[in-house]
């Protein structure tokens, strides 16, 4: 798998996705950036992306909105400070429904952790922003693809879908398939 593939596959995806390369300045946010996610954002591009999920959409903010969206989580939105008890080694690339996704710039790993309850407990959920965003762009296809026909009458997801996610999941080298659908809330 490659960014170049990724982009590609979201693209097909999603047609209306906008993408646009964006290459770092330095200065985007305090932290330095793992070069997983400047890569992404060089190559992917990611800007204000939109992708389908079970519940809550998925979204990655812009390069240029990446320190603003650390509000909330590393910074006190009011004081505009530091909160520290946020690790400084924790960045927000993505949320779903504020529940974030933290990427660990001193492993490259992405961890989730989930918002309201008191403090973060966060747990590693991928090995990589690549294969976050893939798991991502590949559930989120089957969702836009379904449409209504996604979930039965009392909002579950539909088995047939389950097996399909399962099943794409694994043609693209995820073979944990379950695992990773039990963490979005599929099963």
């Amino acid at each position: 798998m490659s960014f170049e593939k990724l982009k590609e596959f979201l693209l097909e995806a999603f047609p209306d996705t906008k993408l646009e390369p964006q290459e770092s300045s330095g200065q985007e946010i305090a932290v330095a950036l793992p070069n997983s996610i400047l890569d992404l954002y060089r190559i992917v591009g990611p800007n204000k992306l939109t992708i389908p999920a079970y519940g809550n959409d998925f979204y990655l903010p812009s390069l240029s909105e990446l320190e603003d969206y650390q509000i909330g989580y590393a910074i006190d939105g009011r004081t505009h400070e530091e909160i520290p008890d946020w690790p400084h080694n924790w960045i927000v690339i993505a949320d779903q429904g504020a529940d974030p996704f933290i990427c660990d710039t001193d492993t490259g790993k992405i961890l989730y952790a989930q918002h309201g309850v008191g403090i973060w407990e966060a747990e590693e959920v991928f090995e990589s922003v690549e294969n976050m965003l893939w798991v991502m762009a590949i559930t989120g296809k089957i969702i836009e693809s379904t449409g209504v026909d996604f979930t039965d009458a009392d909002c579950y997801i539909k088995e047939k879908y389950v097996d399909l996610a399962v099943k794409k999941l694994s043609e693209h080298g995820f073979n944990e398939g379950h695992d990773i659908l039990n963490l979005l809330g599929w099963c």
